[in-house]
């Protein structure tokens, strides 16, 4: 296999990854109501108010900018954060789904709450496989 040059492009997951992080992120800013949506609720179990929006937002430039890196170890380095976030994010997506309620008590039923939780979850699991990928086929640069 021949490794492919390693850009933000080549990664949609990641970059969906980013855009929702930045979309989540300013809303917790610019919101605090926003902090209470299904899967970024467990941020506000973790992290003091209002630094959920920050911590998205610094995770999703860090990842941005880890593709400027020369060696692959630090792009997948600087994409850390942001997957640290994306499970705990997906996790609270899982603990809705398994409880039958959205994070503000609504109840659902859990074919509703899995429909409607799984892009979360799903980006977590194939943003970790993108850093795989770059772990093993893409190339540091010169």
């Amino acid at each position: 296999m021949t490794p492919w040059p390693r850009k933000i492009t080549n990664f949609p997951i990641i970059l969906i990854a980013v855009c929702h992080q930045y979309v989540a992120g300013l809303c917790i800013m610019l919101d605090i109501a926003a902090k209470n949506a299904t899967s970024m609720h467990v941020l506000d179990l973790i992290f003091p108010d209002r630094t959920e929006g920050v911590l998205l937002t610094v995770a999703a430039t860090m990842a941005w900018a880890g593709f400027r890196f020369r060696r692959k170890i630090d792009c997948v380095m600087m994409l850390m954060p942001q997957q640290l976030l994306l499970f705990i994010s997906a996790g609270g997506a899982a603990e809705a789904i398994i409880k039958g309620q959205f994070a503000d008590g609504v109840l659902r039923s859990h074919a509703f709450l899995l429909v409607d939780q799984c892009p979360m979850i799903l980006i977590a699991f194939f943003h970790s496989w993108a850093m795989m990928l770059i772990l093993r086929h893409g190339e540091d640069r010169n």
